[in-house]
């Protein structure tokens, strides 16, 4: 109910019921049984190009509404039909207020090398890991001190390799396997020979 009334919102009262049909695929919706849809059901790629077209016409009235930011994280997990739909988006969207965010890991271009040079207005920016200043900076927020415990910095950067999103899940891991304690209300202490020990503390899925 909450979806259809999304799409009334949008698109008013122009065939709601048929909208609500060729988009609910991508929410994971049970078909709405339209004359329409029954009559794609036998030609799955004729509704998916529709749905495609579909969906890149919500995106631009909903535009034309409000300006629109979409942030879609980690689409190296995403599957194929995932990315041909995002990547079809790009050439889809005409002149309108939004911007789709996309963000992923390296490996994403190892199954997909042409992506990012696909029609339509786009930018790819590589992000590189944290420098040592900015790790430190980051532990120093992490932990809420102004003094880094020695050696702290040095072994996170051996192990995290400048990942911030790692840098955060290792200093968990240090501190739930007591390899970093606090010895004041404002200063920490890091067992070094206790993470020699340990090894890597973070999964290789991680």
């Amino acid at each position: 109910a909450l979806f259809r009334d999304e799409l009334q919102a949008v698109f008013g009262d122009r065939r709601v019921n048929e909208i609500a049909g060729l988009l609910g695929s991508f929410m994971g919706l049970a078909p709405v049984g339209t004359p329409l849809v029954q009559s794609l059901a036998m030609r799955p790629e004729q509704q998916m190009e529709l749905s495609r077209a579909v969906l890149a016409r919500f995106l631009e009235e909903d535009a034309r509404q409000n300006p629109r930011l979409y942030v879609i994280d980690d689409i190296h997990l995403a599957d194929d039909e995932s990315l041909d739909v995002i990547a079809r988006l790009r050439a889809d969207l005409g002149e309108t207020t939004l911007v789709v965010i996309t963000a992923a890991r390296p490996e994403l271009l190892v199954r997909r090398p042409t992506w990012c040079r696909a029609e339509g207005s786009h930018v790819r920016m590589d992000l590189g890991g944290l420098s040592a200043l900015e790790m430190g900076v980051f532990v120093q927020c992490a932990l809420g001190t102004k003094t880094l415990a020695q050696g702290l910095a040095e072994r996170a950067a051996i192990e995290c390799g400048g990942n911030p999103s790692l840098l955060g899940e290792l200093l968990s891991a240090y501190h739930e396997h007591g390899i970093l304690a606090s010895d004041t209300k404002d200063a920490w202490l890091f067992d070094r020979d206790r993470a020699e020990q340990e090894g890597p503390l973070l999964s290789p899925e991680l």
